[in-house]
């Protein structure tokens, strides 16, 4: 999922320049894919898995999206739900401002094609809805189209790396296409005491997308959660290292409170 890039909270847009050649690689994705989900469906030891649900919502300060150095620029409510069964997974998301209006809206679907205990490596598709703000109209949502391959590794037991690639296409007039990078390194289960628990993470990304804009970020994390409930709080930072985006993109931070089901 891609959104507008935001400096003063106001969005910018590319238009994009060549929709053919975005739909030719969307059905390459398809066709590759293909033959593992036939397989996958044959697959009886995936079939009688159970499913298992989950769902959060948050709220937030500044209203930073998946990718954090995009944001809304003021605070958001992010809810979102997990429903898998074997190999498969359904990751909607809702994002919203205060004032109710939508900010975004997604539909990730995953397949494992690794599932071990400490490595998994997963493909995703993504239709998402970014909601600006049209003088005209009051609301518009624009189109994309995300392809995705991400994976896990743990090699100690409270350690953590991420990798993900995506792919974005917008489908609208004022929407961007390009790629997005990154890798995760998270150290969790920090013990404070008998009632609390610290994790902490440094992400760092690369964006590259229509029209040169480009970009280095980090992303430092950390996330409190409370043993006996199901509540974190977390604070996030966003600091360009490198880019020629202009203008500049000023450093973020965000604070929320979550609940998780």
């Amino acid at each position: 999922m891609i959104i507008s890039i935001y400096s003063n909270s106001e969005p910018f847009g590319v238009h994009l320049t060549n929709k053919k050649n975005q739909m030719k690689l969307i059905k390459t994705v398809f066709i590759l894919l293909l033959p593992v989900i036939i397989k996958a469906q044959e697959s009886q030891s995936d079939s009688i898995k159970k499913i298992v649900a989950g769902a959060s919502i948050s709220i937030n300060s500044n209203g930073i999206a998946p990718i954090p150095s995009f944001s809304l620029g003021k605070p958001a409510i992010i809810s979102a739900v997990s429903i898998s069964k074997g190999r498969f997974s359904y990751m909607p998301a809702l994002a919203i401002g205060f004032n109710l209006k939508p900010w975004y809206i997604d539909n990730w679907l995953y397949y494992k094609f690794i599932d071990s205990p400490k490595f998994n490596l997963k493909a995703g598709f993504n239709y998402s809805l970014f909601f600006g703000n049209d003088t005209i109209s009051g609301v518009h949502g624009q189109r994309y189209f995300t392809g995705a391959l991400e994976s896990a590794y743990q090699p100690w037991k409270s350690v953590n790396f991420y990798f993900a690639y995506w792919y974005d296409a917008g489908q609208d007039e004022g929407s961007i296409q390009g790629h997005y990078l990154s890798f995760t390194a998270e150290k969790f289960g920090i013990k404070l005491g008998s009632q609390f628990a610290l994790a902490m993470s440094i992400q760092i990304f690369y964006l590259n997308y229509t029209d040169n804009n480009d970009g280095l970020f980090v992303t430092p994390r950390l996330n409190l959660t409370a043993n006996k409930i199901p509540l974190s709080l977390y604070f996030q930072a966003t600091q360009t290292l490198q880019t020629n985006i202009s203008p500049y993109p000023e450093f973020k931070w965000n604070i929320g409170l979550a609940y998780s089901l």
